[in-house]
């Protein structure tokens, strides 16, 4: 499995199951005729990928962070439909994430859920 963000590798910070890939096609013009059939045809594949980050320190998810905050990204990923490597130029979606407290001094990211859509 491959996931890099403007080539850096940041595929262990991934869940054991936490990798979906889709595709969403893309639509040109449709035209309908006479007989009232819509015609459309499909242009290109939008790929998107989901992944779930591992809980992880804070210093870590600053370093991932600012790499997801510098806006439209080159993403080199795995596609599961395609059965390759892909590499897009994609947009974050909203991030969320928790904070879960360990104790006074010491806090991790969990449950980050980051949604990559081709532009």
């Amino acid at each position: 499995m491959t996931f890099k963000i403007d080539n850096v590798d940041y595929s262990g910070y991934i869940t054991k199951y936490g990798y979906k890939t889709s595709l969403t096609p893309v639509y040109g013009a449709s035209v309908t005729t006479l007989d009232g059939v819509e015609h459309t045809a499909v242009i290109r594949h939008r790929g998107a990928l989901t992944v779930t980050l591992r809980p992880m320190e804070a210093t870590a998810w600053a370093t991932l962070s600012s790499a997801l905050l510098s806006g439209p990204m080159e993403v080199n990923y795995t596609c599961l439909q395609r059965g390759g490597d892909v590499t897009a130029t994609m947009r974050l979606d909203p991030i969320s994430t928790e904070l879960v407290l360990i104790n006074a001094s010491r806090t991790l990211s969990g449950n980050t859920e980051l949604t990559f859509v081709q532009l």
